[in-house]
């Protein structure tokens, strides 16, 4: 498509007495920036807070417990149990540990603001840039767009920018940065499996913690001054 395309646009610019190069790949370039800027004038937009997690949500369900704690007299100190902890937090993440390579499960962790916090998605700035790169390589050819390589910070643009310098053909770029495309997201996948086990992992272990709790409360029955702190480890541990 970009070869009959480049030949098109070839005849059509020799026809015009447009004396710019006219290989496939400049062509394809100066096309790609005559759609992109006609999307551009269009003022079509794509709003970033449209994609990545919905941050509104989970700060509601979070400060809904919260509150709820707060209305009925209650403080946020008894909801911090160090025996419920260890029993559902440790051994939620031991369990996960044990399925998923460290690799995977520190990015697992290190995803986690992103309920919180949604990741950057400029995509005004990227279709800019991509314009951007068209109109130099439409100018001066492809090798015009060198010194963009000091500017751009991203390593998916950067590969494409340096395919594109040296000379492979569009097929070969297409096909190299649709496998980096499939990685990429093959890896978060993984990464987001890390939390769908702790889902599964965590109630089991919830349950685990209460019975542990009500087993020392048993345990101490004759002795009225241990059961308030049992009773706390099987509560608490049902919350977390």
């Amino acid at each position: 498509g970009v070869e009959a395309g480049g030949a098109v646009f070839g005849e059509r610019a020799r026809a015009e007495g447009d004396d710019r190069c006219a290989c496939p790949a400049c062509l394809a370039a100066t096309d790609l920036a005559r759609r992109t800027q006609t999307v551009h004038h269009r003022h079509v937009t794509v709003d970033q807070h449209e994609v990545g997690p919905r941050v509104a949500p989970a700060r509601d369900a979070l400060g809904a417990v919260l509150g709820g704690q707060w209305l009925e007299g209650g403080h946020l100190s008894s909801l911090l149990q160090v025996t419920a902890f260890f029993i559902v937090i440790g051994g939620t993440l031991g369990a996960v540990m044990l399925q998923s390579r460290l690799p995977v499960f520190a990015d697992g962790i290190r995803l986690a603001k992103w309920v919180f916090q949604s990741p950057p998605c400029d995509f005004r700035g990227l279709i800019n840039r991509v314009i951007h790169w068209s109109n130099v390589a439409r100018r001066g050819g492809l090798l015009a767009l060198e010194p963009q390589l000091r500017i751009e910070k991203g390593a998916f643009e950067l590969k494409g920018l340096q395919l594109l310098i040296d000379g492979a053909d569009p097929a070969t770029i297409r096909e190299i940065l649709e496998r980096d495309i499939d990685t990429f997201e093959d890896s978060h996948r993984a990464s987001i499996r890390v939390w769908e086990s702790a889902g599964g992992y965590a109630p089991t272990l919830g349950i685990l913690g209460a019975v542990i709790g009500l087993i020392h409360t048993m345990e101490n029955l004759t002795d009225p001054g241990k059961l308030g702190a049992g009773i706390a480890v099987a509560f608490v541990a049902t919350i977390y």
